[in-house]
């Protein structure tokens, strides 16, 4: 779609080298790929903006069925804002979740992006804190803690996401199988487990997903102890004030923090005590 001075099309992997160095300017975390996951996952939702052949914007979108579409990367080259590149990336996103009858559709805002995303009718849910911090030994019941099962895993995601993100999890158990583990109680059956992917600069953690805040601890102390000394980013709702105390305690900091916004009708915030960490701020 053409708009003065720009165009929009569909994402490719032949944008790869140019939306690394478009996202290297924010230093941004995610690898290529990263990018490649998002556009296996919506190979017509992805879209860049383009000025005289080069990359000057990109957005995605991941749906989760029909329940709900989650919409990230929206990013506009620091030399190109004000022109209406990211208003109409994000309405190409928005129009493309509503044409596959999306009902719900979220996002986690920077502060910069926030007000555009108001204009289109966001509104508030919660604010998320990015923590990060070099991880350490941390004491843990290793007894409680088994490599993750996947299928299990999904049903127990959706039961507290609501919508599948199978998908999600497929891809980070495929790639990273060494760094995804589940909690187990004194029957076997679970009750909490944790992902973590590689990025540019740090380790990402996410999902994190539990049933309680002693689980949680378990599971992030179990995180923190096997990647001892590496660097750690991920993203959890203000609302986990106890488990943030901790983080802090045990010298992780808050390094920013994020807006979760939604559009449409929200059925899912009836959870998100259990939903500790985030898969992304790209992906929910």
């Amino acid at each position: 779609m053409d708009y003065k001075n720009f165009s929009i099309r569909l994402m490719t992997e032949n944008d790869l080298e140019p939306i690394m160095v478009l996202k290297n300017l924010l230093g941004w975390n995610q690898t290529e790929a990263d990018w490649k996951a998002l556009m296996n996952f919506e190979p017509k939702g992805c879209f860049v903006a383009v000025q005289k052949d080069v990359v000057i914007g990109t957005a995605t979108t991941t749906s989760y069925g029909t329940d709900l579409g989650w919409i990230g990367m929206l990013i506009v080259h620091p030399d190109k804002r004000n022109l209406g590149i990211g208003r109409e990336l994000l309405n190409q996103c928005i129009q493309y979740l509503n044409d596959i009858h999306v009902n719900c559709i979220k996002l986690d805002a920077t502060p910069i992006g926030k007000k555009l995303y108001l204009s289109f009718g966001f509104r508030d849910e919660y604010t998320l804190k990015r923590i990060k911090g070099k991880c350490k030994q941390l004491e843990y019941n290793n007894e409680n803690i088994i490599p993750l099962q996947l299928e299990k895993i999904k049903v127990f995601d959706k039961k507290y996401f609501i919508a599948d993100r199978s998908k999600i999890l497929d891809r980070l158990y495929k790639e990273f199988p060494n760094y995804c583990f589940q909690s187990i109680d004194e029957n076997g059956n679970i009750n909490g487990y944790v992902m973590v992917r590689e990025g540019i600069s740090s380790y990402h953690l996410g999902p994190l997903v539990s049933e309680n805040y002693d689980i949680s601890i378990n599971l992030f102390s179990h995180i923190f102890s096997i990647f001892q000394d590496k660097e750690i980013i991920f993203d959890i709702g203000e609302h986990h004030k106890e488990l943030i105390d901790f983080l802090i305690h045990n010298g992780f900091v808050i390094q920013r923090e994020l807006y979760r916004m939604y559009l449409g009708n929200n059925p899912f915030k009836i959870n998100d005590n259990f939903v500790v960490a985030s898969s992304s701020a790209e992906k929910g």
